[in-house]
């Protein structure tokens, strides 16, 4: 794909779409939602990515807009370590169904929500 096609893609996402996605990968009841799509239950890889785009994005935001926070060195090396982790997990499984399920819910995740 050329870097175009790539940057047009890379535009469709927007971090709260992506958020409300990780949000029902990472919930307890994915059970209900997500399982049935995937045909077997979310693995602790994919979990774990969900849930460190949530912390992660949370502690941005917090960084950008909290004039009263305060962040420390240890605060950010864990941080690092939670984004190395979920990049761990994604080499893990980037090829497997779940992976794609998962991309394709956050690239159409757009498409269903047609009131926004």
């Amino acid at each position: 794909m050329s870097l175009v096609g790539t940057r047009k893609i890379q535009r469709w996402f927007e971090h709260s779409d992506m958020k409300r996605v990780c949000g029902m990968f990472s919930a307890p009841n994915a059970s209900k939602t997500i399982e049935p799509i995937l045909g077997a239950p979310v693995s602790a890889d994919l979990r774990s990515i969900a849930q460190a785009f949530i912390v992660l994005q949370e502690a941005r935001h917090e960084a950008d807009y909290d004039l009263e926070s305060f962040w420390t060195k240890l605060t950010a090396q864990e941080l690092v370590k939670v984004a190395r982790n979920a990049f761990e997990s994604w080499a893990r499984i980037r090829r497997s169904h779940e992976a794609n399920v998962f991309a394709l819910a956050l690239l159409s995740v757009k498409l269903f929500d047609k009131d926004r």
